[in-house]
């Protein structure tokens, strides 16, 4: 059985660890999305993992960096542009994540902020 903080069965927040200057351990919205599996071993040198679930087994990618022809993609399963206020729409399956999320806002902020530099984009 899976670890971490579920409220449903779609509905799920995770804590995942995030690297390359962002801030570690941020809870995150994860609403039954993707992960990304990747065969470390046969990882391209254009590709780099950003951030990882750690409550899922074997910590698979959240967030993953890769070189697309002459730019850049950043992808990630998390919903990392779910605010508190986003969820709260009354369905008590969100109601646990609400508080985590208001608490871990600014973490996540800076998150996103830091996922917009991976794309050369500049953030004040």
């Amino acid at each position: 059985m899976e670890s971490g903080n579920k409220t449903s069965k779609e509905s799920q927040l995770w804590e995942s660890q995030v690297s390359n200057g962002m801030p570690l351990n941020t809870k995150v919205y994860f609403n039954g999305g993707c992960y990304f599996k990747i065969d470390e071993e046969r990882i391209s040198d254009d590709t780099t993992v950003l951030s990882r679930y750690l409550d899922l087994p074997d910590s698979p990618a959240a967030i993953v960096r890769c070189q697309v022809q002459a730019g850049i993609a950043v992808l990630s399963g998390a919903h990392l542009e779910y605010d508190s206020e986003d969820i709260d729409d009354g369905d008590e399956d969100v109601l646990d994540i609400i508080p985590v999320l208001r608490e871990t806002s600014k973490d996540r902020q800076s998150v996103i902020k830091s996922l917009l530099q991976q794309l050369n984009i500049t953030v004040k």
